[in-house]
């Protein structure tokens, strides 16, 4: 079996479409169509543009579903052109139909487009989705995978060959249109990623608590403590206690109680040196002792 090409919709001449023959069906008039392609009358097959399908499609009855895709392309350029065929599409049987003898009453009839507009502006193509005991329309993965319409994914690509198939007059609802058969849509299939997230219970906790600030002034004492100057060993014992008060205060107090606590160092060092009657002799282990003295029961 030979595969044909579709034609590409912006090389057809519409002037070359013919009405091949005439069918009654019930209340409903079949003009088929077939286009003259250097004198051969061929189905008129066109493939579209790829437009994005963002619907599922509608069960209507056993032999088909409705599907509404709207006319979005991945190339703007392309979307105005296949518009504007379509549209020209519809000028072209409408002409036609005042020529040919397909109207009971032309008055009273009115012609259904093709697009149809929608509350975004965005034009609509309504394709039926067929399969009966005459015709069925391919309905496959870009992969070649059969699909069942019940099956077809929202927001995905679709690449579709359309016929121009027939003008179909209602005389019941007094409406005519053209009917454009889907003989193939062709869905972009998803990627599927099949991963997990990783547990992050193993990364190291940022908030580590420093122990050491409560042994700060403690280390600051003993660094002093190593003084073997007897007014250097006193002030070593004093200013811890004075520091320590000054530590309650609030940052707006601190500068004044800084220079109070100093005047009353002062004065305490003093008092403690005349009473201790410090001389020079004094050894690094009697220096030991009195801070020890200091840290429990004061000996003085």
């Amino acid at each position: 079996m030979n595969l044909r090409e579709p034609y590409r919709y912006n090389n057809i001449d519409l002037d070359n479409i013919t009405y091949s023959k005439t069918k009654q069906l019930n209340q409903k008039r079949i003009v088929y169509i077939k286009y003259n392609d250097r004198n051969n009358m061929n189905q008129l097959v066109f493939q579209c543009p790829t437009l994005y399908s963002s619907m599922k499609p509608q069960r209507v009855s056993d032999e088909y579903y409705d599907l509404e895709m709207p006319i979005i392309t991945q190339d703007k350029n392309k979307q105005d052109s296949f518009i504007n065929f379509l549209e020209n599409l519809d000028n072209k049987i409408i002409k036609d139909s005042t020529t040919y003898d397909w109207l009971t009453n032309t008055n009273d009839m009115k012609y259904k487009k093709i697009l149809k507009d929608s509350d975004t502006n965005t034009k609509v193509l309504k394709l039926k989705i067929i399969k009966s005991k005459d015709f069925e329309t391919i309905v496959q993965s870009d992969s070649n995978r059969k699909l069942h319409p019940r099956d077809i994914n929202t927001n995905i690509w679709c690449k579709i060959l359309l016929e121009v198939y027939a003008v179909v007059v209602n005389m019941k609802t007094n409406v005519y249109n053209v009917l454009l058969r889907p003989i193939i849509l062709s869905f972009k299939e998803k990627q599927e990623y099949n991963y997990s997230v990783i547990d992050e219970s193993e990364e190291e906790d940022d908030n580590v608590l420093d122990t050491e600030v409560n042994n700060i002034f403690l280390k600051q004492s003993d660094t002093n403590l190593q003084t073997n100057n007897n007014i250097d060993i006193l002030s070593s014992v004093i200013q811890p206690r004075v520091s320590n008060n000054i530590q309650l205060n609030n940052n707006n107090q601190l500068n004044n109680n800084n220079q109070v606590n100093n005047m009353q160092a002062n004065n305490e060092h003093r008092r403690m040196f005349e009473r201790l009657n410090v001389h020079d002799n004094y050894t690094s282990s009697s220096s030991d002792k009195l801070v020890l003295s200091d840290t429990t029961t004061s000996d003085c």
